[in-house]
């Protein structure tokens, strides 16, 4: 295959780390399978994935993400990155539950995201039941992402240019699955972001991070 269309590395790092790269996400690759059929025709994107070994690394998609998110501020340093998470399963809908809303809801579980990290929220009905869905900028001192992506969760991490004007749809709610959440990608990958997600989970053997984005800023970001 001509290495505009794939490039594929294997890298070893301090921690043994290998670097997949796809120009086009829509072409034959060994990370992601989406339909093209369910994007708009103007939709492009390229596709990533950084992976380590699960055996021997403490921490390793805090590692991943370290490392990544230098690679961003040397090259694109008006990003902000985002997480973004929300309810996998339905809850009762309770006065108490949209007044805490989501993140005052994490932070009685215990996470702090500081006092004054900027965020928007929403909440999502159906057949009674809601769903809580957000976006919270990450501060730089957060880099225990482990926590926030544990099997289960619909979680993703988003890179914004903080001058840009558009905003997280989330009000179209997630799942955490690529294949489900074409709204999301569409959004933010199509103004210039970049959506990330875990992969590797219990007994898979590696563990790392997917991201989807323009060729042009992954391609500068693959390390």
């Amino acid at each position: 295959m001509a290495i505009t269309s794939m490039i594929k590395n294997i890298i070893t790092m301090i921690f043994g780390m290998k670097t997949l790269f796809y120009a086009d996400v829509f072409s034959e690759n060994e990370i992601i399978s989406l339909d093209r059929d369910s994007f708009s025709e103007c939709f492009l994107a390229s596709v990533a994935e950084w992976v380590v070994g699960r055996v021997g690394v403490p921490n390793p998609l805090d590692e991943i993400f370290k490392l990544l998110r230098a690679k961003f501020r040397e090259n694109f340093d008006a990003y902000d990155f985002w997480l973004l998470m929300g309810d996998s399963v339905w809850q009762s809908d309770t006065k108490l539950a949209r007044h805490k809303g989501l993140f005052g809801k994490l932070k009685l579980g215990g996470e702090d995201f500081g006092s004054n990290a900027e965020c928007c929220e929403a909440v999502i009905e159906q057949d009674g039941k809601i769903k809580l869905f957000g976006a919270i900028k990450m501060e730089e001192e957060v880099d225990d992402i482990s926590k926030f992506m544990r099997p289960g969760s619909c979680t993703y991490i988003a890179a914004r240019d903080r001058n840009s004007d558009w905003k997280f749809p989330i009000y179209a709610g997630w799942s955490g699955e690529w294949r489900q959440d074409i709204d999301v990608i569409s959004k933010i990958v199509g103004n210039g972001g970049v959506i990330l997600r875990r992969t590797g989970f219990f007994d898979d053997p590696e563990i790392g991070l997917q991201a989807l984005g323009s060729q042009e800023i992954l391609g500068k970001i693959v390390l």
